[in-house]
């Protein structure tokens, strides 16, 4: 495992990453965001992005974000699954991947 980051990071890195912990978080994310959704969502799409979305396509994301308290849950069990997939991954790196090799005739 690599080292830990940092509590407080330069400001640039901080808008960037504080997003990962806060979506980490067992229920008390989804209870602030929901019903805020443009907000919160508005903010990461407009941070996030290396070039930035149309303002109709961050509305559809929204849209669908907002649609259902089963859909603002799932965009935030991709981050609290980040242990198991950490360790899976762990794992995975300890043996090589067997694959088969299709060669050319020329």
């Amino acid at each position: 495992m690599g080292p830990a980051p940092t509590l407080f990071e330069p400001a640039p890195i901080n808008n960037r990453a504080w997003h990962i912990a806060f979506n980490r978080l067992t229920a008390l994310n989804q209870q602030l965001v929901q019903g805020r959704e443009d907000i919160y969502f508005g903010y990461e799409f407009s941070v996030q992005a290396e070039q930035k979305l149309p303002g109709y396509a961050t509305d559809y994301y929204i849209q669908l974000l907002s649609a259902s308290p089963d859909a603002l849950r799932g965009s935030f069990e991709f981050y609290r699954a980040l242990d198991v997939t950490i360790a899976q991954n762990q794992r995975r790196a300890t043996r090589k991947l067997r694959a088969a090799i299709l060669l050319r005739d020329r």
